[in-house]
């Protein structure tokens, strides 16, 4: 079974969380409507979006708009979910009963995703099925406050 590929973004000077298919205004870096913005597409190559295409955007696609990679941080979902079916992106912060325990890390040597304590101490064995997603590094840095 393939492994489902998405994305997500951090837009890092607007403080704001971008998911495939968000409506972004291409001009002012900000999310909205469709009467003002276009669909986007988060990928490995960054935030795409298109005037021409209905969304999701064709890979296949020539007449890319614009591409921004710059100014935001992607995140890769893990392809596991949380014990209530939420998808675990890379930067997650997860806990128990909406307690901060762990987060998602990339682990370079070993080419994988790893869980480390909020100081960032590598966590060995791990059920993700027994934690929940609380948020992320990016929209609750304050959770990750005291632990460093």
């Amino acid at each position: 079974m393939a492994r489902e590929l998405k994305f997500r973004a951090w837009d890092i000077e607007h403080h704001q969380m971008l998911n495939d298919g968000d409506y972004w205004s291409a001009e002012n870096r900000q999310k909205g409507n469709s009467w003002i913005c276009y669909p986007v597409s988060a990928t490995n190559k960054g935030i795409l979006w298109c005037k021409k295409y209905p969304r999701p955007i064709p890979e296949d696609a020539m007449e890319i708009d614009r591409t921004c990679i710059e100014g935001i941080e992607l995140m890769q979902f893990i392809g596991l979910k949380d014990k209530n079916g939420i998808e675990v992106f890379e930067s997650d912060i997860l806990g128990l009963n909406l307690k901060p325990f762990y987060m998602v890390v990339w682990n370079e040597k070993e080419a994988m995703y790893n869980l480390a304590d909020l100081s960032g101490k590598p966590v060995p064995d791990f059920d993700f099925e027994n934690y929940e997603v609380i948020s992320n590094i990016y929209e609750s840095p304050e959770l990750l406050e005291g632990a460093r």
